[in-house]
C-alpha cells in the first residue's frame, strides 16, 4: 500500500505514520526511515524493495519527498523496472511531501500519485495539541489547568512543533506553571530574522513562512527592508542558475558576481527548485511590490503579507 502525507508539522504527521501502522498491523521494529535529503530516490526504493524479500510486512517512511512537489523530470525513468518496487505485498511505504505538483508527467511521480492514498495532514489542531501537552504534563508531573493550557496555546504561533517544544522548555523552569510563568515565556520567546523568512520563502513553506512573518512583525515593522533582502536573493539565485547551466562551478560563479562563496553554495541548494521563467516572474512581483510600498499603495503589513501570498499561489 502506498500513501502521501501532505503537510509540514513533523508532529501531526509523526501521529498519522503511527495511525497507518497500527491500522495495517506492523510492528515498530518493522518500519525504516529514508530521507531523501541525504539518499537518492532510487536507492533508497531499491533499498526498501530488498529489506521486504525474505521478511514480514514492512513500513517504509520517506522523508522530504520533494520530487513529488518538483515541475522538472529528473526522476523521469526510461523503463517501468523502478515500478516493480511496489508490486510486493509486504511492501508498505509512505511518502512525505508539503505539496503535489500532479501536473509532472514522469512515469514514476504519476504513478505514485494515481496508486496512492493522499492524506493531507491539517497544519493546526486544537484539540489535537491541547490532548499532547495534557498528557505530556500527567506524564511528568507537570501542575497545569486547562485554562492555562489554552491560555499558552493561544499565545503562541499556530505550530505544534513550536507549542510542543516551548511547553517542555517551559517545563525545565518550573513544574507548576501559572499564567504568569506563560507571560515570562512569551516575552522572551524567540527571535525571528529577516533570513528566517527568506529560507521558508525559498523552500515554499507557506505555512512556517506565515507564522513567522507575524511574529517578525512584533520585533521589527520593516516590509520594505524585507521586500529589498526577498528580491535581492532571488536575483541573485537567477543568476547563479544561469551561470550554473553554463557549466561553472560554485568557485567561479563567486568570482565573477563577487560574491562569497559559502552565499553561493547556499543558493544553488534551491537552483533545482526554479525554472528561469519562474525566477523572472517571481523578480517581477517583488519589483512591483517595491514600487507600491514607495507610492503607498501598500502601507501596512497585512496588504504586504497578502501580495506575499502570490508567491505562494501564484500560477508559474
Amino acid at each position: 500500500m502506498l500513501y502521501i502525507l501532505v503537510g509540514e508539522d513533523h508532529s501531526l504527521i509523526k501521529s498519522k505514520i503511527n495511525s497507518i501502522r497500527k491500522k495495517i498491523n506492523i510492528l515498530k521494529e518493522n518500519m525504516h526511515f529514508f530521507d531523501l535529503n541525504n539518499i537518492k530516490l532510487h536507492d533508497a526504493l531499491i533499498s526498501a524493495a530488498n529489506s521486504n524479500l525474505f521478511a514480514d510486512k514492512k513500513l517504509n517512511i520517506f522523508y522530504n519527498s520533494n520530487f513529488l512537489s518538483n515541475s522538472n523530470k529528473k526522476n523521469n525513468y526510461k523503463n517501468n523496472s523502478i515500478l516493480n518496487v511496489f508490486k510486493n505485498d509486504n511492501n508498505n511505504i509512505i511518502f512525505i511531501t508539503n505539496k503535489i505538483n500532479y501536473k509532472n508527467n514522469n512515469i514514476l511521480n504519476k504513478y505514485i500519485i494515481k496508486n496512492s492514498l493522499e492524506i493531507k495532514i491539517n497544519a493546526f489542531n486544537f484539540d489535537f495539541i491541547q490532548n499532547a501537552i495534557t498528557n505530556y504534563a500527567i506524564k511528568n508531573n507537570i501542575s497545569i489547568n486547562k485554562e492555562d493550557i489554552t491560555f499558552f496555546i493561544e499565545n503562541h504561533p499556530k505550530s505544534i512543533d513550536i507549542i510542543i517544544n516551548e511547553f517542555k522548555k517551559l517545563s525545565l523552569v518550573t513544574k507548576n506553571i501559572t499564567k504568569s510563568d506563560i507571560l515570562n515565556n512569551i516575552n522572551r520567546f524567540y527571535d525571528v530574522t529577516p533570513f528566517d523568512l527568506l529560507n521558508y520563502l525559498m523552500e515554499n513553506q507557506t505555512i512556517k513562512f506565515i507564522n513567522e512573518y507575524n511574529i517578525y512583525l512584533k520585533q521589527k515593522d520593516d516590509y520594505y527592508a524585507l521586500n529589498l533582502l526577498f528580491s535581492s536573493n532571488f536575483i541573485l539565485l537567477r543568476n547563479i542558475k544561469i551561470l550554473s547551466n553554463a557549466n561553472l562551478d560554485s568557485y567561479k560563479i563567486s568570482k565573477l558576481l563577487n560574491v562569497n562563496i559559502y552565499r553561493i553554495n547556499i543558493l544553488m541548494n534551491y537552483i533545482n527548485n526554479y525554472s528561469l521563467k519562474k525566477l523572472n516572474k517571481i523578480i517581477l512581483i517583488f519589483s512591483d511590490i517595491n514600487y507600491k510600498i514607495l507610492k503607498g499603495f501598500i502601507n501596512n503589513n497585512l496588504k504586504y503579507k497578502i501580495y506575499m501570498l502570490k508567491l505562494f499561489y501564484g500560477d508559474f
